[in-house]
């Protein structure tokens, strides 16, 4: 091994370079191993970043065979639209960065929509100037290119305000059918009380329930019931000659 001294003079270099190099490569070192993990990956990430939702649709689109496309889109296939046409139109949305996932797929719905009418209907569908379009497949790819969505076809409703419509009106049907059980319970209960019992139940109710003496006997009852309706449903079902849970009338007859 050549001694450094020597080494300093064979390449004419003053005897700081060695000090200045082994610093540099010191500091170095000491910068990589205090980087935080985040900053470290961030090197990394600029040569394998993780692919976006726009680019794994694209993706997607792009890898699609015909057979998976007739699949989800039967009649858009059957007009002539093409998977690698509305990849292509969404890569131009893409290129623009105005790509939305959600939005595009909602379009091809749309269009899908209106692809039945015409292949199932004959369905006519006018351009922006009112002119009958000729070509349905590349209306829909012009569309979907320059705006990456479609207008809402006659008739079209929002799938997922469908659904919407759909959950409020089961939620409307499941409220009515409770209310009509709980009425006829109600009333399979009332009938089950003598005048007796009525009377001390509501004596008794007024004077713990406040307001309740202001209403009429036959709203005050409800109320009892609608405020402890498992307990009486369970004490009628246990007994068929129970009709007052015991928790609701006071152990003094006399009140």
């Amino acid at each position: 091994m050549i001694p450094l001294d020597i080494l300093r003079e064979i390449v004419d270099e003053p005897a700081e370079i060695g000090q200045d190099i082994s610093e540099s490569i010191s500091d170095n070192i000491s910068h990589i191993i205090s980087l935080k993990p985040s900053e470290g990956s961030e090197l990394e990430s600029k040569n394998h970043s993780i692919p976006s939702e726009v680019e794994k649709y694209h993706a997607m689109l792009l890898h699609l065979d015909a057979e998976r496309w007739n699949e989800l889109y039967p009649y858009l296939k059957q007009i002539g639209l093409t998977h690698t046409a509305v990849a292509k139109a969404f890569g131009v949305q893409r290129d623009k960065g105005m790509a939305a996932v959600q939005t595009f797929q909602k379009a091809l719905l749309k269009c899908e929509f209106e692809a039945q009418l015409i292949v199932e209907n004959n369905h006519q569908i006018l351009d922006k100037k009112g002119s009958p379009v000729k070509s349905p497949a590349s209306f829909y790819q012009h569309s979907l290119s320059n705006y990456g969505d479609y207008r809402n076809p006659d008739g079209w409703m929002d799938p997922e305000l469908a659904r919407s419509r759909e959950l409020i009106h089961l939620a409307e049907q499941i409220k009515a059918a409770r209310e009509e059980g709980s009425q006829k319970l109600f009333d399979e209960w009332k009938a089950r009380l003598n005048q007796e019992q009525r009377t001390r139940l509501l004596i008794y109710q007024k004077k713990i329930i406040k307001g309740l003496d202001m209403v009429k006997d036959e709203t005050a009852l409800k109320m009892v019931f609608d405020a402890n309706a498992e307990l009486i449903v369970r004490t009628m079902q246990n007994d068929l000659f129970a009709a007052i849970p015991p928790q609701l009338l006071p152990e003094d007859p006399a009140i």
